[in-house]
């Protein structure tokens, strides 16, 4: 995956002690079908995280909401995140 060297340098020691969070979102089970290269990318954003230096196992894909309504995604995913930086 090409990076500029400017993406690298935002990423400091500090980002890479945290978690990084991908959340994959389609709000429709025919969006699931038929955006499959959306989705592809959205799955993607995992080696975009281990290419700037997160390991493997800090890194964690949140799809369980596949199909859902973009609200109810949204309140999911940022709940999770919420509860894990305050934890």
């Amino acid at each position: 995956m090409n990076m500029s060297p400017r993406a690298n340098q935002k990423v400091s020691a500090s980002h890479l002690k945290r978690q990084a969070y991908c959340c994959v979102r389609q709000s429709t089970l025919k969006q699931i079908f038929e955006n499959t290269e959306s989705t592809k990318r959205q799955y993607a954003l995992r080696d975009r995280a281990i290419a700037l230096g997160w390991p493997v196992v800090q890194i964690v894909t949140v799809d369980s909401d596949l199909g859902e309504p973009r609200r109810v995604v949204t309140f999911r995913c940022s709940n999770q995140l919420r509860d894990k930086i305050n934890s």
